[in-house]
């Protein structure tokens, strides 16, 4: 009776109001920041969206803010991702509570940097916000490395709708535009912290203060802006275009690879890009990834398809499974892109290089066969080694191909871009995720390429967002993933893809790399380390 009474006298967690409201706050930052990506692409959100939670954080002890941190980034992912899960549930839900790893390092910064500091406020919140925006980015930029990595809607791509804004992409990456919108949560959450200390010394009054915290963001915004607006005035014009046609067959993935459907699917190939021969006249026609349901080599259905398609002299690049085989007759798969020239000659090829974790491959899945069962990788697609540049098309117009998710890694991007390549091709098949958000999270990515390089890039989706963006990342024209009914859109997209000049300077981004982000890093880790050190003396570590 004793222990029943001791039980009955302990709070419930729900009998704590605080906490209820930290919860409620971290899980309120995660679905603001949700809302400012695709589907709902509110971007105005991403500039407040994590307030909530670096104010419930401060002054938690470690396992509090930690909880609250990964709260948040699972709230946030889990909501993000949701179309992963139209091709596995487990693997959707998994690297979503990995991605949500990443909002903890922050919200452990913002707990234990300090409230109450011995010198001027506003020099202690100068620091919350350096230690809070660096650490967001260098978080980022782990994630998008670590373990094959997953840079995948990184803060800045909630503004890839703001030309302007984006610009300084140029210079640093996608992650120059990250800090930004991670400095101006980092300056909103501390001029609360300004708030709360006024109301401790002087309880009820009520006075107009001055704010160094909200003029350093708006002044870092204004800057933004204005480097934007004169970047894109001093773009140099383009002296050069190539004109191409982008085939959207709208393939379903459930009948992609059905042998009952295959001549269906090259029916639909042959009769777009015969109609975009003859209406758009390009200088090349593209297919989407791995359009062709054969190993191109070795079909004589595809074989035969594409010998006549380009019969007339007008070269196509063609997505499909490549195979090498062995002396033992084992083959090797890759995910190819082949640009075909005249009466169905292979020209050169490249092999896409990064794939997808669980997607393209199954780590050590001969050894524990039943990884295979949570995801639909019936064989392993092994990587390209080399970084081709086609040249095939025409000499003063090379090109690079990315293939599917590849134009979401910015370090790929600048390697082609440094090996010779003045614009790019993403061949993609977003038909694993139909009718949900995931196409449109894809462009939003893509767009960052084409700003941190200069290159312009023509997307071909099987389904999906055919479009081309040029060097600022503007979207100049794009054929929708859906008809107006709601069934799939199919048809091709001609266009005239505008290409920098040949002498154009390289961008600071595409000549030193990740250099912003490895400042990033090394400062997010001396904040990090000084605030925990700091504050070691009243750590609690509570259960």
């Amino acid at each position: 009776m004793a222990l029943l009474s001791k039980f009955r006298r302990r709070p419930t967690f729900f009998a704590r109001p605080a906490a209820c409201f930290r919860l409620a706050a971290a899980a309120a930052s995660g679905l603001l920041l949700a809302a400012a990506f695709p589907p709902l692409e509110r971007s105005f959100l991403a500039w407040f969206a994590l307030v909530p939670l670096g104010a419930a954080v401060r002054g938690e002890d470690l396992r509090s803010a930690a909880r609250l941190g990964f709260l948040s980034g699972a709230v946030f992912w889990l909501f993000t991702l949701p179309w992963l899960s139209k091709v596995t549930v487990v693997g959707y839900s998994l690297l979503a509570l990995y991605c949500a790893l990443y909002f903890v390092p922050p919200a452990l910064f913002a707990a234990r940097w300090p409230r109450n500091p011995a010198g001027p406020i506003w020099l202690s919140n100068l620091g919350l916000m350096i230690g809070w925006s660096a650490l967001w980015t260098a978080c980022e930029f782990v994630r998008g490395s670590l373990f094959t990595g997953f840079p995948w809607n990184p803060l800045g791509v909630s503004q890839y709708r703001n030309t302007v804004l984006i610009q300084s992409a140029a210079w640093g990456g996608v992650w120059t535009v990250s800090a930004l919108v991670a400095w101006v949560n980092a300056a909103a959450i501390a001029t609360l912290e300004r708030y709360r200390a006024a109301a401790r010394a002087a309880p009820g009054a009520r006075r107009l203060q001055p704010h160094p915290e909200l003029m350093l963001a708006f002044f870092a915004v204004a800057g933004a802006f204005l480097h934007g607006y004169r970047a894109i005035l001093a773009l140099p014009a383009p002296n050069a275009s190539i004109r191409v046609a982008l085939i959207q067959p709208a393939i379903p993935q459930n009948v992609k690879w059905d042998e009952a459907f295959v001549e269906t699917v090259y029916e639909r190939l042959r009769a777009h890009t015969e109609l975009a021969l003859k209406a758009a006249r390009p200088e090349l026609a593209i297919w989407p990834e791995t359009a062709a349901p054969d190993d191109l080599r070795r079909s004589e259905t595809a074989y035969r398809l594409v010998h006549e398609l380009t019969s007339g002299g007008t070269p196509l690049l063609v997505g499909a499974l490549d195979a090498a085989v062995d002396d033992a007759g084992r083959p090797t798969y890759f995910n190819s892109a082949f640009l075909i020239g005249r009466n169905g000659a292979i020209l050169e090829t490249y092999d896409k290089q990064h794939l997808v974790l669980f997607g393209e491959y199954i780590p050590f899945g001969d050894r524990f066969p039943i990884l295979r069962r949570l995801t639909p990788v019936a064989v392993d697609v092994a990587p390209g080694r080399s970084a081709t540049v086609f040249r095939g098309v025409r000499a003063d117009a090379p090109f690079a191909a990315l293939i599917c998710f590849e134009d979401v890694f910015p370090y790929l991007a600048r390697r082609f871009a440094r090996a010779g390549a003045r614009w790019f091709v993403n061949q993609t098949n977003d038909a694993w995720y139909d009718f949900s958000s995931g196409s449109r999270q894809h462009l939003a990515n893509a767009v960052f390429r084409c700003v941190e390089t200069r290159r312009p890039m023509a997307r071909a989706a099987n389904t999906g967002i055919t479009a081309w963006i040029d060097v600022a990342g503007r979207l100049r024209a794009e054929i929708p993933n859906y008809t107006p009914d709601g069934g799939l859109a199919a048809g091709f997209l001609g266009a005239e893809v505008l290409l920098p000049p040949v002498d154009a300077p390289p961008t600071p981004y595409v000549r030193h790399g990740e250099a912003f982000a490895a400042a990033a890093c090394a400062t997010a880790a001396v904040f990090l380390l000084w605030a925990l050190r700091r504050a070691a003396g009243s750590l609690e570590w509570r259960p």
